[in-house]
C-alpha cells in the first residue's frame, strides 16, 4: 500500500503514469469494469493486449505477460487439468446482490460436466484450485462440487501454472481466467466453460460476438453437458483437434483482439518516450 500512497504523492507533483492491463477475463470484455474504468482515468498512457478498444483509446502493444518459453510443445498424453474458478465477491459489480446464485448456478455446470466426463478414455484429470479459494471460507467454490471418480486428484495449489501445463495435453477452466487468455495467445489447447447468463447480461455486444465464434468452434462452453461431451470426444487425441484449420482461423483472430502474442516493444518504447 506504501507504493500507491507514493504514486499518488509522485502524481500530484507532475510525474506521468503509463499503465496497462493485468488480467485477461474482463477488460474489453464487460459492459461495466470499475477498474478497467479507473485505471483508464488516472493514467497518461494506457496499453493493452489486443486490439479490442473502449471509448477511451488504449495503445495495443501485445500481451507482455506471456512466458514464450511456455509455448505450446505437443503432449501425446490423455492428461488433462481443470482450473477451478475462486469466489471473489467484489470482482463483478452487477452481481453483488446475487452473488450466491452467480457461484451455484456456475458451480452447478461445473458439476454437470464431472459427471458427464467418460474417464474410460481419460488417464488422468488433475484439479487446480485457485490460490485465493481456500480464504473464502463458506464461499469457497469446491465445497459447492463432490467429485465421484478416484481419477480426479487434486494438485497442491502452491504448483506453478506453468510447470502443470507443460504435463498436461489440455487445460480446461470453468472461468474466464487470465490465463485462458495467455494459453490461447501461447497456442496450448484448452477448454473454458462460462455460464450463459454471465455472456448475456454482462458481455457488451462487441464481445458477445467474439465469443460465441468460440462457441461455434467447440472452445467456449456454456453448459457442463456440453464441455463434457467435447473432451469426451477430442480426449483420445486433442492435437488434431486443436490443429484444425477452422479453428487455427478463428484463435488467431481471437487472439488479435484479445490477447496479441507479439509483443511490440518499438511501440511500447515509443509511446513512452513521447509521454516523458
Amino acid at each position: 500500500e506504501t507504493f500507491k500512497f507514493w504514486l499518488a504523492d509522485k502524481m500530484n507533483s507532475g510525474t506521468k503514469l503509463a499503465h496497462g492491463q493485468h488480467g485477461g477475463g474482463a477488460y474489453f470484455i464487460l459492459k461495466e469494469l470499475f477498474w478497467e474504468t479507473f485505471e483508464f482515468e488516472i493514467s497518461n498512457k494506457y496499453f493493452n493486449w489486443g486490439t479490442r478498444k473502449n471509448n477511451l483509446n488504449p495503445i495495443n502493444i501485445g500481451n507482455y505477460l506471456l512466458d514464450t518459453k511456455n509455448e505450446n510443445k505437443n503432449i501425446n498424453s490423455q492428461k488433462f487439468l481443470v482450473v477451478f474458478s475462486t469466489s471473489d465477491l467484489f470482482k463483478r459489480s452487477a452481481l453483488i446482490w446475487d452473488y450466491y446464485h452467480y457461484m451455484t448456478d456456475g458451480a452447478d455446470q461445473t458439476q454437470t460436466f464431472f459427471d458427464n466426463i467418460n474417464f474410460s478414455s481419460v488417464n488422468e484429470l488433475n484439479l487446480r484450485l485457485h490460490p485465493q479459494d481456500r480464504h473464502r471460507r463458506e464461499l469457497q467454490y469446491s465445497n459447492f462440487i463432490k467429485f465421484k471418480n478416484n481419477k480426479i486428484n487434486k494438485v497442491n495449489y502452491k504448483s506453478r501454472f506453468d510447470k502443470l501445463v507443460k504435463k498436461h495435453s489440455l487445460i480446461i477452466f470453468t472461468y474466464l481466467s487470465t490465463e485462458f487468455f495467455k494459453m490461447m495467445a501461447l497456442n496450448k489447447p484448452c477448454l473454458v466453460l462460462i455460464n450463459k447468463k454471465n455472456i448475456d447480461n454482462l458481455f457488451n455486444a462487441v464481445a458477445k460476438k467474439d465469443f460465441e465464434k468460440l462457441i461455434d468452434i467447440g472452445i467456449l462452453h456454456t453448459n457442463g453437458l456440453s464441455l463434457a461431451n467435447k473432451l469426451n470426444l477430442i480426449s483420445n487425441n486433442v492435437e488434431n483437434w486443436w490443429n484444425n484449420k477452422e479453428i487455427i482461423k478463428a484463435k488467431d483472430e481471437f487472439c488479435k483482439n484479445y490477447s496479441n502474442p507479439h509483443f511490440n516493444i518499438d511501440t511500447f518504447i515509443n509511446e513512452l518516450k513521447i509521454l516523458k
